[in-house]
Formats: C-alpha cells, sequence, structure tokens
C-alpha cells in the first residue's frame, strides 16, 4: 500500500450515544406519525365550515366566501355569479352573519330533538361497549407495566438515599428511559376513555332527561339566532 492509498483510508471516530435506543425509536416513532404527508391537505380538512355543501337557491351552484371594507365584511356570492357575468344568476350576495344564522336555526329544527338526541346517546353506548371489550386486556397491560416501572423508579430511589449505589452515566440513562416511558402518551390509550361505566345501559335514562338536554342546548343556541 502506497502513500496516497494511505491518506484515502477512512478515519474511525467513536462518536459517543447521547440518548438510548429505545428514547430514539420512540422519538422516530412520534417523527413518523407527526409526518406532513400522513396530514390531509387543507382542501381535505379546511377552515370553513359547509365547504362545498352550502348551494346557491337560484342556479344550483357552489357559494364562496367574499370579503369587503378591508375585510371588516363578509359575504356568501355565488360562484356562478361571480366568475361567468352578473346576468347569469340573479342570486344576491348574503351576509355570512345572517348565514350562520341559518344555519343555526336549521341545527335547533331538526337536529337537536329529543328523537336524535336518543339515537345519538344509543350509539354512544354502543361504540362505549364495544370499545370496553376491545381495549379492556391492552388498557389493563399497560397500567400494569406503568406499575412496574414505578415500582422500579421506588426501589432504586431508595437505594440512592440508602447510599448503596451511586447512579452513573448508564444509570441514569437507564432512569432516562423509564422517566420517558412514563410520559409517553401512550399510556392512556391514544383513543377515548372508557365510557361503558359512564353511560347507563339500556333505557335507563329517562327521555326527561334527554328532553331537558335538548331545550338547554337549544335555549343556548336560540340566544344565537336571536
Amino acid at each position: 500500500m502506497n502513500d496516497e492509498e494511505e491518506l484515502n483510508l477512512p478515519v474511525p471516530v467513536a462518536v459517543p450515544m447521547i440518548i438510548g435506543k429505545a428514547q430514539f425509536q420512540r422519538i422516530a416513532a412520534r417523527r413518523t406519525e407527526r409526518s406532513p404527508r400522513k396530514n390531509p391537505p387543507l382542501h381535505v380538512n379546511p377552515k370553513t365550515l359547509l365547504t362545498g355543501l352550502c348551494k346557491c337557491g337560484y342556479c344550483n351552484s357552489s357559494m364562496h366566501i367574499a370579503t369587503g371594507k378591508s375585510g371588516r365584511y363578509r359575504y356568501l356570492k355565488c360562484n356562478k355569479r361571480n366568475v361567468q357575468s352578473t346576468t347569469s344568476c340573479a342570486s344576491p350576495n348574503v351576509p355570512y352573519e345572517k348565514f350562520e344564522k341559518l344555519a343555526l336555526r336549521c341545527i335547533l329544527e331538526h337536529l337537536l330533538t329529543d328523537a336524535r338526541l336518543e339515537t345519538i346517546l344509543d350509539d354512544c353506548r354502543s361504540n362505549a361497549d364495544a370499545l370496553s371489550k376491545t381495549q379492556g386486556p391492552e388498557r389493563k397491560q399497560i397500567i400494569e407495566t406503568k406499575v412496574q416501572v414505578q415500582r422500579k423508579l421506588k426501589n432504586l430511589y431508595k437505594l440512592v438515599e440508602d447510599e448503596k449505589i451511586i447512579i452513573d452515566s448508564v444509570l441514569g440513562e437507564r432512569i432516562q428511559d423509564w422517566q420517558d416511558e412514563l410520559n409517553e402518551p401512550g399510556w392512556p390509550l391514544q383513543t377515548p376513555p372508557l365510557l361503558a361505566g359512564q353511560i347507563p345501559p339500556g333505557r335507563t335514562v329517562r327521555l326527561s332527561i334527554i328532553g331537558a338536554a335538548a331545550r338547554k342546548a337549544r335555549g343556548s343556541l336560540f340566544k344565537s339566532v336571536a
């Protein structure tokens, strides 16, 4: 081997580990889950409600939002009238505040009824029952694992207090890994909490209670519509 070949040889450099392998894997999983490629684009998850659902009552074209006075006022305008010509549709501009009140009134009259709320409650009860059956063993395992980690940390802290062991770099990394496990969002499952114990079974929820809840919701929305 000549001098030129020796100069081209790679020089290995030892790089100390900054974080533990388990912590690195958890962070990598979080980054993959939060990747923008997995999030829906803006047109799938818009900020404006009822996008693509509001239609012109004259020509059935889509309505879009327009502003006036440097954004002080907002209107709903017929897209056909705005794109083609003002003579293509006779639809007037609708103030957005008026449109919101009309939408709330429809919710009051057609959605927040006693029968619909009872149906929603039945669906919630069914989903809660199914959730408790599928997640019961998994939740139990997570709780048991958490208790074991807490017990390990408690015993370790006791040994440190009694000066029986000294925390070195390796033990410090292990403690940090355990603490990271306890702080993981997976301790409570990444799903809604069990509701089976909170929603009474069968028809024990009286219709009078449902009616009272419906009237309260209608009253709150009625103040916004009035």
